[in-house]
């Protein structure tokens, strides 16, 4: 990633472009990952940002996938006490945040990614180095989407 970061930050003038440039932050947060590759998430963050305006705007989506499979539900617990404590049962916990369905997502990205482009292109998206390989990874893509 700081490869990347360091190339987009080349390739536009400090002074003029690269201020105005409009840079994505993703982050996907998972119940868990079962044997079979298949990912449970709880939610997608996206930010939109510039370096003359800082964050621009900020998409969180949380996401309903379905019941765990038997005998998940234990890995899923310990991973979120262990890392964003998010409740299993967001719906039930939390009953303004609803699942509006995959499609809705995908919108919602896609009329994010796309606000910014401005100098007619897709801004550069990032994300955290050890979260590469679970958004590069099909089964977490597809169920973001709810295939």
């Amino acid at each position: 990633m700081n490869e990347d970061i360091e190339y987009t930050v080349q390739y536009f003038d400090a002074k003029t472009t690269l201020l105005k440039k409009v840079v994505h932050f993703f982050h996907i947060i998972n119940f868990c990952k079962t044997d079979k590759g298949n990912f449970y998430q709880a939610n997608i963050a996206l930010a939109e940002f510039t370096f003359s305006d800082g964050i621009i705007r900020v998409v969180h989506i949380f996401i309903e996938s379905g019941k765990l499979e038997t005998g998940y539900r234990s890995t899923a617990m310990e991973h979120c006490n262990d890392t964003h404590r998010m409740p299993l049962e967001l719906k039930v916990r939390f009953g303004t945040f609803e699942w509006k369905g995959a499609g809705n997502v995908m919108s919602v990205i896609v009329e994010t990614l796309q606000a910014g482009t401005g100098m007619g292109e897709l801004s550069p998206s990032y994300t955290m180095p050890d979260a590469v390989n679970t958004i590069l990874n099909e089964s977490c893509v597809l169920g973001v989407l709810g295939y």
